[in-house]
C-alpha cells in the first residue's frame, strides 16, 4: 500500500477552479482510500494504480494553469 498526501500551492487568483477540478477527478478514480481535508489530501491504493491513475491527472492538470503541487509519498500499511 502506498499512500500520497497532497497540497496545492497556486501562483494566481483562480487556484479554486483548480483545487475543485482535481478533487472531483480524484473522487471518480475509486482509490483504496481518499479523505480529503481543508489543507491536504490523503489518498492510498497500490503504488501501480497510484502511478496509473494519479500522476496522468497531475500532469494535466498542472499543463493547463500555473501551480504547485506538494506530494509526500510513503509505502505503508492500509489505513
Amino acid at each position: 500500500m502506498t499512500t500520497i498526501e497532497l497540497s496545492y500551492y497556486s501562483f494566481d487568483s483562480d487556484y479554486l477552479e483548480l483545487i475543485n477540478s482535481v478533487l472531483e477527478k480524484l473522487k471518480e478514480l475509486n482509490f483504496d482510500h481518499l479523505q480529503i481535508g481543508p489543507t491536504s489530501t490523503i489518498i492510498s491504493d497500490d503504488f501501480q494504480n497510484l502511478h496509473n491513475k494519479f500522476f496522468p491527472l497531475i500532469n494535466n492538470e498542472l499543463s493547463k494553469r500555473p501551480g504547485l503541487f506538494i506530494l509526500k509519498i510513503s509505502q505503508s500499511c492500509k489505513i
